[in-house]
Protein backbone atom coordinates (compact mmCIF):
# COMPACT_ATOMS: atom_id res chain seq x y z
CA UNK A 1 0.00 0.00 0.00
CA UNK A 2 1.54 3.60 -0.87
CA UNK A 3 0.72 6.66 1.02
CA UNK A 4 -2.72 7.79 2.02
CA UNK A 5 -3.50 11.36 1.28
CA UNK A 6 -6.59 12.47 3.15
CA UNK A 7 -7.96 16.00 0.94
CA UNK A 8 -10.57 17.64 3.36
CA UNK A 9 -12.14 21.09 2.08
CA UNK A 10 -13.21 22.95 5.25
CA UNK A 11 -16.46 24.09 5.91
CA UNK A 12 -18.89 27.12 5.11
CA UNK A 13 -17.92 30.17 6.09
CA UNK A 14 -19.84 33.23 7.44
CA UNK A 15 -19.38 35.24 4.51
CA UNK A 16 -20.55 38.46 6.67
CA UNK A 17 -17.21 39.59 7.75
CA UNK A 18 -13.95 40.07 7.46
CA UNK A 19 -11.23 38.92 5.22
CA UNK A 20 -11.14 35.78 3.77
CA UNK A 21 -8.43 34.73 5.73
CA UNK A 22 -10.00 35.64 8.67
CA UNK A 23 -13.58 34.19 8.27
CA UNK A 24 -15.31 31.86 10.73
CA UNK A 25 -17.46 28.99 9.62
CA UNK A 26 -20.98 29.33 9.83
CA UNK A 27 -23.24 26.88 11.78
CA UNK A 28 -23.86 24.78 9.35
CA UNK A 29 -20.04 24.68 8.65
CA UNK A 30 -19.64 23.83 12.29
CA UNK A 31 -22.33 20.75 11.69
CA UNK A 32 -21.20 19.55 8.67
CA UNK A 33 -16.93 19.45 9.55
CA UNK A 34 -18.45 17.46 12.48
CA UNK A 35 -20.34 14.87 10.64
CA UNK A 36 -18.15 14.00 8.45
CA UNK A 37 -15.23 13.46 11.62
CA UNK A 38 -17.78 10.82 12.35
CA UNK A 39 -18.24 9.01 8.86
CA UNK A 40 -14.19 8.98 8.27
CA UNK A 41 -14.10 7.71 11.94
CA UNK A 42 -15.96 4.32 10.95
CA UNK A 43 -12.24 4.13 8.76
CA UNK A 44 -10.17 4.08 11.86
CA UNK A 45 -7.63 5.92 9.88
CA UNK A 46 -3.98 5.99 11.20
CA UNK A 47 -3.27 9.53 10.11
CA UNK A 48 0.37 10.32 11.21
CA UNK A 49 0.07 13.75 10.55
CA UNK A 50 -2.32 16.83 9.55
CA UNK A 51 -1.63 19.87 7.52
CA UNK A 52 -3.46 23.16 8.05
CA UNK A 53 -4.30 26.17 6.21
CA UNK A 54 -3.62 29.37 7.74
CA UNK A 55 -6.96 30.81 7.00
CA UNK A 56 -9.54 30.70 10.55
CA UNK A 57 -12.18 28.34 8.43
CA UNK A 58 -9.14 25.00 8.29
CA UNK A 59 -8.26 25.75 11.83
CA UNK A 60 -12.10 25.78 12.79
CA UNK A 61 -12.35 22.63 10.34
CA UNK A 62 -9.45 20.56 12.49
CA UNK A 63 -11.17 21.12 15.67
CA UNK A 64 -13.31 18.15 15.45
CA UNK A 65 -10.61 16.03 14.09
CA UNK A 66 -8.22 17.08 16.40
CA UNK A 67 -11.05 15.71 19.40
CA UNK A 68 -11.51 12.58 17.69
CA UNK A 69 -8.54 11.56 16.74
CA UNK A 70 -5.88 13.11 19.46
CA UNK A 71 -2.31 11.13 18.39
CA UNK A 72 -2.52 13.06 15.37
CA UNK A 73 0.31 15.72 15.38
CA UNK A 74 -1.59 19.10 13.64
CA UNK A 75 0.62 21.72 11.68
CA UNK A 76 -0.54 25.00 10.09
CA UNK A 77 1.05 25.58 7.13
CA UNK A 78 1.42 28.29 4.31
CA UNK A 79 1.63 25.26 2.22
CA UNK A 80 -2.13 25.00 2.12
CA UNK A 81 -3.10 28.64 1.23
CA UNK A 82 -5.62 28.90 -1.28
CA UNK A 83 -3.49 30.62 -3.95
CA UNK A 84 -0.13 27.52 -2.45
CA UNK A 85 2.11 26.13 -5.63
CA UNK A 86 0.49 22.92 -5.81
CA UNK A 87 3.64 21.26 -7.32
CA UNK A 88 4.97 22.65 -4.26
CA UNK A 89 3.02 21.39 -1.95
CA UNK A 90 3.53 17.42 -4.13
CA UNK A 91 7.29 18.30 -3.27
CA UNK A 92 6.75 18.91 0.40
CA UNK A 93 4.38 15.58 0.87
CA UNK A 94 7.24 13.56 -0.79
CA UNK A 95 9.84 15.07 1.67
CA UNK A 96 7.38 13.79 4.73
CA UNK A 97 7.77 10.26 6.14
CA UNK A 98 4.29 9.40 6.15
CA UNK A 99 1.70 6.73 5.39
CA UNK A 100 -1.47 8.87 6.30
CA UNK A 101 -1.72 12.26 5.74
CA UNK A 102 -4.43 14.54 6.47
CA UNK A 103 -4.68 17.89 4.37
CA UNK A 104 -7.02 20.58 5.28
CA UNK A 105 -7.49 23.49 2.83
CA UNK A 106 -9.65 25.55 0.34
CA UNK A 107 -10.96 26.24 -2.90
CA UNK A 108 -8.62 26.91 -5.50
CA UNK A 109 -5.65 24.56 -4.05
CA UNK A 110 -7.17 21.62 -3.20
CA UNK A 111 -9.55 20.36 -6.45
CA UNK A 112 -5.93 21.69 -8.13
CA UNK A 113 -4.06 19.47 -6.19
CA UNK A 114 -6.90 16.64 -6.66
CA UNK A 115 -6.75 17.07 -10.05
CA UNK A 116 -2.53 17.22 -10.59
CA UNK A 117 -2.18 13.63 -8.50
CA UNK A 118 -5.06 11.96 -9.99
CA UNK A 119 -5.19 13.40 -13.77
CA UNK A 120 -1.05 14.62 -13.76
CA UNK A 121 -2.60 18.39 -14.69
CA UNK A 122 -4.33 20.95 -13.08
CA UNK A 123 -6.68 21.66 -16.22
CA UNK A 124 -8.67 18.59 -15.16
CA UNK A 125 -11.04 20.33 -12.99
CA UNK A 126 -12.02 18.02 -10.65
CA UNK A 127 -14.09 19.72 -7.36
CA UNK A 128 -14.51 18.73 -3.84
CA UNK A 129 -17.11 20.23 -2.29
CA UNK A 130 -17.43 22.24 1.39
CA UNK A 131 -16.36 19.41 4.56
CA UNK A 132 -15.82 17.24 1.62
CA UNK A 133 -12.92 14.59 1.87
CA UNK A 134 -11.04 12.51 -0.50
CA UNK A 135 -8.65 9.91 -0.29
CA UNK A 136 -5.93 9.39 -2.75
CA UNK A 137 -3.87 6.82 -2.51
CA UNK A 138 -0.34 7.40 -4.01
CA UNK A 139 2.17 4.29 -4.38
CA UNK A 140 4.62 6.93 -5.85
CA UNK A 141 4.64 10.57 -5.20
CA UNK A 142 4.17 12.14 -8.66
CA UNK A 143 1.68 14.49 -10.87
CA UNK A 144 -0.69 11.46 -12.44
CA UNK A 145 0.35 8.79 -9.93
CA UNK A 146 -3.01 8.81 -7.61
CA UNK A 147 -6.02 6.89 -7.55
CA UNK A 148 -9.16 7.89 -5.63
CA UNK A 149 -10.06 5.48 -2.88
CA UNK A 150 -13.19 6.91 -1.29
CA UNK A 151 -14.91 10.42 -1.41
CA UNK A 152 -17.20 11.43 1.53
CA UNK A 153 -19.40 14.00 2.21
CA UNK A 154 -21.02 15.71 4.82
Amino acid sequence: MGVLIYLLHSGIVDESGGSPQDRELSRDGVMQSRAMVRKFRVYAPQVDMALISLYRSAKQTSEAPALSFPSIHFEVSELLAPDADVYAVMDAVENFDVQQLLMIGHKPLLPLLLSVMVDGTADSSRSIGYSTLVCVEMDFIAPGCGEIKYTMEP
